[in-house]
C-alpha cells in the first residue's frame, strides 16, 4: 500500500517584484527644446521566498488528478533587463 506523505511539501508563498523602470531625463542639453533621457527596465528581477524549486508558481490546468504542485516540466522564470537612450531635438 502507498501512503500520502508530506514528507516534500514546502511553503510557496513569495514575494515578486514583476517590472520595474528606473529613468532619468536631461532637459535643455543642447537647446531649449531637447532633451535626453536614460532609462533601465527589468522584468521579474528579483523574487524573495524561501521554496527550493525553480518558482513557486506552478501552473494547474484545475484537474486535481493532474500534477498540480509537482515540478515535472518546469522552467524557472527569465530576467529581462533593458537599457535605454531618448534623445529628442
Amino acid at each position: 500500500d502507498s501512503y500520502a506523505s508530506s514528507y516534500y511539501l514546502e511553503r510557496g508563498d513569495y514575494f515578486r517584484i514583476n517590472n520595474i523602470t528606473l529613468g532619468y531625463t536631461f532637459k535643455k542639453l543642447y537647446s531649449s527644446s531637447s532633451n535626453l533621457r536614460l532609462y533601465i527596465t527589468a522584468q521579474n528581477p528579483v523574487i524573495f521566498t524561501k521554496y527550493s524549486g525553480l518558482s513557486p508558481e506552478i501552473a494547474s490546468d484545475g484537474s486535481p488528478s493532474g500534477t498540480t504542485g509537482i515540478e515535472l516540466s518546469a522552467y524557472p522564470t527569465t530576467r529581462n533587463f533593458l537599457i535605454g537612450l531618448n534623445v529628442q531635438f
